[in-house]
């Protein structure tokens, strides 16, 4: 049906198109507009731009891999209405090779308002998790101030999308959201979303009534969300460290919460960090040698120590927005951030943000 009405839309667009192009400007533009909207919405196959923190200034390295002193963006990126925070995912990355992260599943993307993919989208999204009891939705919105990627700034745990103009949405495996071209100034959307977020009250006395109610299943996670490069051994440093720091947690939920406080608690925050070796591992290098960094250092321990535990687990960069009692605020590379996102068996994708307090105002945790 779909094809079907797309062959007929480009029909019409094509009858629409004058021949003379100077006589009939208003129609021309029409065709043009309705060739892009079916482009947008059924044919979208073209490379995009995706968001990285090094846009912001957080890899000064480049190429050799995560580390160095940042040279952060001061730039305002986007104006953000909420109610309280709000973790705003650009990328998420499943594989890490010591040095760096990547990406190996989001090579498939799948249109946000497709009936065909709407079972996919609800398992990717956990719109069916947890089950009853659940946090209450909150709502918040996004307007751009600066040129940027084609990726939406959204939580995880969508519920609702309303987009701008000429904003058509498509998602991948990773549960990321984009549109077919690079975000322009003055383009804006609004979400509706669930937040889990570890360490919230409303999270952990939710993540405690499911423990009382016995062991969940876990679905069928993709091995990605284990796997660790095979130089980091499981009977290792980190292994080891990941073990001592969870201590005698019980559920998988109280073992991430216990890695998390962990790294809050012994590590220090700092943007003043030499350049990692680039013969190290650099999650070793941040846990044992310098002890201190930024959130890139500790969303990528968590992630990698969460994993030894046998929790599947994805490092994520994007912005976290902090609204106060203005419920808004402009976000600038002061607000970039990254984070990991553990899955929780009857939970889904929860955010664990492992990173110290910052010692002053205008550091980013």
């Amino acid at each position: 049906k779909a094809l079907a009405i797309a062959l007929a839309l480009a029909f019409l667009a094509q009858a629409l198109t004058p021949s003379h192009r100077q006589t009939l400007p208003k129609a021309e533009q029409l065709a043009a507009d309705l060739r892009q909207r079916i482009e947008d919405t059924f044919f979208f196959t073209s490379s995009r731009n995706m968001f990285t923190l090094a846009s912001q200034g957080y890899q000064p390295m480049g190429d050799r891999g995560l580390g160095g002193t940042p040279n952060i963006s001061r730039n305002p990126v986007l104006s953000v209405k909420a109610s309280g925070r709000v973790y705003l995912r650009g990328t998420a990355l499943d594989t890490y090779n010591g040095r760096a992260w990547f990406d190996s599943l989001s090579n498939q993307r799948y249109s946000w308002q497709s009936p065909r993919f709407s079972g996919l989208k609800a398992s990717l999204f956990n719109e069916e998790l947890p089950e009853g009891d659940r946090v209450e939705p909150v709502t918040g919105s996004v307007t751009v101030l600066n040129p940027l990627p084609s990726t939406l700034f959204v939580p995880q745990r969508l519920r609702a999308l309303t987009l701008g103009p000429d904003m058509v949405a498509y998602f991948n495996a990773s549960s990321e959201v984009f549109i077919t071209h690079d975000l322009e100034v003055g383009n804006s959307y609004s979400f509706r979303h669930e937040p889990y977020v570890a360490g919230e009250a409303r999270s952990d006395a939710l993540a405690a009534r499911l423990d009382q109610a016995g062991p969940a299943q876990m679905p069928e996670l993709d091995g990605a969300y284990l796997s660790l490069p095979g130089h980091l051994e499981a009977g290792g440093m980190v292994a080891n460290l990941a073990r001592e720091a969870a201590g005698g947690a019980g559920s998988p939920y109280q073992q991430a919460l216990a890695l998390m406080r962990y790294l809050k608690g012994n590590y220090a925050y700092s943007l003043e960090v030499p350049d990692a070796p680039e013969n190290l591992d650099f999650v070793s290098h941040f846990l044992f040698d310098t002890q201190r960094g930024y959130c890139t250092y500790f969303a990528s321990a968590m992630t990698v120590m969460a994993r030894f535990l046998g929790l599947p687990a994805r490092y994520v960069e994007g912005f976290l927005a902090r609204p106060g009692d203005a419920g808004s605020v402009v976000l600038t590379g002061l607000d970039a951030h990254a984070w990991t996102e553990v899955y929780i068996a009857g939970m889904g994708w929860v955010v664990f943000d492992a990173t110290a307090p910052r010692p002053q105002d205008g550091e980013q945790e």
